[in-house]
Parts: C-alpha cells; structure tokens; sequence
C-alpha cells in the first residue's frame, strides 16, 4: 500500500514487468492523475493491468441545493476546474462568505466544498474504454480492515451499501488526501493551548477577516495567520495559491492600516518593479 502522495514511481515499474491488479482509493484530482498514468502506461506499453476504484462517496451526476448551486458529475466524480468556485477568490462568494459567521459559514463550506477534479476529454475515452472492456470498474464504500494474503496480495474488507466485501489487489493506491487535526502540529497546538488562540467553525485556527489571529492580541504585536491551517475563515480560497497571495495582500493593507507599512498600491509597486528591474534595492 503506498500513498499517492510520496513517491510510488516503482508500482508503475512492477505493473510494466508483471500483470497486477491495482485498488485506487478516492475520488479528487490526485486519483484522476493516478488512473490517468495507469491506463497511459496501459495503453503505451500493452499492459494487461485491472484497476478496481473505491469511492467513498460516489458521485452519480449533478448534485447541489438548487439551480443556482449546483456542480457537474457522474461516474463516481464531481467536476469542477477548481477546487472551490471561481468567485470565492473575488466574487458573490467571497463577499457572502465575509458575512457568515459559526454554523452558517460551516454550513456554506459543505456546500462550495468537497473532493473534486476537472473534467477532461482524454481521460473520460480511457475510462469508457476501460468500463467497456473490463478491466476498469467501480465501487462505492469504506474500507473497514486490510490485511496480507500468503500471495502477497492485499486484501481489503470493504463495507458498501450492498452489504461487506472483499477486493484483492496487488498494489493499493491511496488517493484520499491529507487530513490531520491542527493541534498534531506542534506550534499550532501550542499556539491553541497558550497563547489564546481557537477553532473556527470546522476546527481550524480562528482569524478575523483581516487575518489575525483571534484572541492572541498584545499590543503592539499581532499574529497573523493563513493557508490550509486557517480553512473555515471568512475567506474560503485560503488553503490555494491564489488564495496564499490574496491573504498576503490583505495582511499588507491591515499591516498599512496600523502604521507597519506604506500601502501597496498601483504606482509604488511600479516604482519599486522599476527599482528591481534596474538592479536597486526595492
């Protein structure tokens, strides 16, 4: 068993050396990318390789509250280019979002969130090829117990809707995506335990809408917080890259707010550009 998250570069060497059967877990981007160099390397070099995918939540087409909400799927998936609306980043969404607060904003967050992937043309042929032929197929359920046959191979109970199950592979390849509680970290769970710190509506750190780091105040100094450690703010898009740069931006102004900093604005970010292009010290 390997997580798709490390380097497993050898299950596709063995798969290339001898046939395999190869359990792939989750339903989010990283499992796509998985399934899609499983049947390129299929294809490329006419391997004869089974991929069995358990889902945990199995997607069987558009689904959302209503017309307005509502987000692409089937096939187990649920389709979107990005991993939250588009206008979270600067839209309705983000506006609404700032507006929320406890169980209305957890609430929302069910809602724009979830394990989604891009739909994309080549890798939907590869699947109906593999549905069509055999030897791609799908399951929906949680996985209750593994264990290791005499034969190496790698069983998993699986418990589903239609009742327990069994599904032996060669290789697992889990897909489903890093979950950890903030206090594993050890500055956050000191940061919660000493210095004032809380949750958020759905347990991260707890920020205001400028990014500070509520209850941990001590004039003059601030903490300012963001990223993945602080999803559940006001600011949905926190956890993405774009995300990472608009909450940089926000804790610039709150920093020029409080006589840190000059604001950043059109024309010094041209004249310092210009200093860095001419090779001064911005």
């Amino acid at each position: 068993m390997v997580s798709a998250y490390e380097d497993h570069e050898h299950v596709y060497d063995r798969l290339r050396v001898k046939p395999g059967v190869v359990l792939v877990r989750g339903g989010g981007i990283v499992s796509s990318r998985v399934l899609q160099r499983l049947m390129d390397d299929r294809a490329n070099y006419q391997l004869s390789t089974q991929i069995v995918h358990l889902f945990r939540t199995y997607v069987s087409g558009p689904h959302g509250p209503n017309q307005w909400m509502r987000r692409k799927g089937g096939n187990g998936f649920a389709y979107q280019g990005f991993n939250y609306p588009k206008s979270v980043w600067g839209g309705q969404l983000k506006a609404k979002m700032r507006r929320l607060e406890g169980e209305q904003r957890a609430t929302e967050y069910k809602l724009m969130g979830g394990t989604n992937t891009p739909w994309r043309r080549r890798w939907q042929r590869q699947m109906n090829q593999g549905r069509a032929e055999g030897w791609y197929r799908t399951m929906a359920g949680t996985v209750e117990q593994m264990k290791v046959r005499d034969d190496g191979m790698v069983v998993s109970m699986v418990k589903t809707g239609q009742g327990p199950g069994e599904i032996a592979a060669d290789f697992v390849i889990d897909c489903t995506g890093l979950e950890a509680d903030i206090a594993e970290h050890r500055v956050l769970a000191d940061l919660l335990e000493h210095s004032g710190a809380g949750r958020n509506p759905v347990g991260r750190l707890d920020v205001e809408r400028t990014f500070e780091l509520r209850g941990t105040s001590s004039a003059p100094g601030v903490i300012y917080a963001s990223g993945a450690a602080t999803l559940g703010g006001y600011f949905p898009g926190v956890d993405t890259f774009l995300g990472l740069q608009i909450a940089a931006q926000e804790i610039t102004d709150d920093l020029a707010r409080r006589g840190f900093c000059r604001k950043i604005g059109p024309g010094r970010s041209v004249r310092q550009w210009l200093r860095w292009a001419t090779n001064r010290q911005p």
